[in-house]
């Protein structure tokens, strides 16, 4: 079956449709707090509608699209689309109650790199990343089933047992890491989250949310071994946003761990008018849940797009290298660094 008989074929499109609903999950993952869920499970936005609207041109984004039906087009790759700011980073993995009042002080304040502020939004990215690889799992395990055929330009066979395998271990992983963040956000002190700020001059082209797992650092060094069955990852998150100063860059990790710190520490030891450069080649290699200005997009030169959209596809790929991190000769940007700080480490 080639792709475009593929893409004219009802059952493909009977298909894309069962996987979205198979994927659309909906569930609280506060639900295991002191105070009981209370509301609807709502569209949730990991990155705050008001900060999207800090990059947004008349409310809309660029974001990577990829669902099936798009990778089946084009057999396996990502593209750019529009994205309205009501539309992008939304999960629905919170009641209206929790959603409310747990992000209420990184929502209704202003981001100055509190403790409760980096332990919340350790938290919102790491349940971000929970989600996703439930409904990934979800969606692959689905697939797994389907007639071959009518997925093959999405996904090949060994593709999705590799996924499978994949986000078993790796939610099974980050529930771990997910449990501690839980005991952080409703203890009174929330010093058990590590964190590196870095202050910006000017605001973001990239608002990016998310978790993932160190494996190098910005000098190519391994900080941990990933891949093995029986070994916890240790984890950490990202959050690219804004607030009136200019780009807020915040790099979180549970205290005990020390794979984020090695890599925080071989950032902040980089030359610092590579900070922008170095913080988007971090988050388009590791964080799906990234979007960019249109015109900052649109305004970097066509290889400078090419190199982040290869970034990207490696992300979703879940394919690192030693030298991902690294400067490669390749300047997409400079907010104009204010200044850092390392909090509880």
């Amino acid at each position: 079956m080639t792709k475009t008989s593929n893409l004219h074929d009802p059952k493909f499109w009977a298909t894309a449709d069962a996987l979205k609903k198979v994927g659309d999950l909906k569930l609280c993952l506060a639900n295991s707090s002191a105070d009981a869920c209370e509301g609807p499970i709502i569209n949730a936005h990991t990155i705050p509608r008001s900060q999207l609207q800090r990059i947004a041109i008349n409310s809309h984004v660029y974001a990577f699209k990829g669902n099936l039906p798009t990778l089946a087009k084009n057999e396996g790759k990502l593209e750019i689309g529009k994205f309205g700011t009501s539309q992008f980073s939304v999960l629905k993995c919170f009641c209206a109650k929790h959603d409310r009042e747990i992000f209420l002080c990184v929502e209704n304040a202003a981001l100055e790199g509190t403790d409760v502020q980096v332990a919340t939004l350790n938290y919102r990215g790491v349940a971000s990343e929970v989600y996703r690889k439930m409904r990934s799992l979800a969606t692959f395990e689905h697939a797994s089933m389907i007639d071959e055929r009518v997925v093959e330009n999405a996904f090949k066979q060994e593709i999705v047992d590799a996924f499978l395998h994949g986000s078993k271990l790796g939610l099974l992983d980050i529930g771990r890491t997910f449990s501690d963040c839980e005991r952080s956000i409703f203890s009174v002190s929330h010093d058990d989250v590590s964190s590196l700020i870095i202050q910006f001059q000017r605001p973001p082209g990239v608002m990016s949310v998310g978790g993932f797992g160190p494996e190098y650092d910005f000098n190519g060094r391994m900080v941990q071994v990933l891949g093995i069955d029986e070994t916890k990852y240790q984890h950490a998150t990202i959050s690219l946003l804004a607030n009136d100063e200019g780009a807020f860059f915040v790099l979180a990790w549970l205290k005990k761990e020390t794979a984020a710190l090695r890599l925080a520490q071989s950032l902040i030891l980089q030359d610092p008018k590579r900070y922008t450069t170095l913080i988007l080649q971090l988050v388009f290699e590791y964080i799906e849940n990234t979007c960019m200005n249109i015109p900052w997009w649109d305004g970097l030169k066509e290889v400078e797009r090419n190199v982040l959209t290869r970034r990207m596809q490696d992300a979703v790929s879940t394919s690192n290298r030693s030298n991902s991190l690294t400067y490669g000769g390749m300047t997409f940007d400079d907010w104009g660094y204010k200044s850092h700080k390392f909090s509880n480490i």
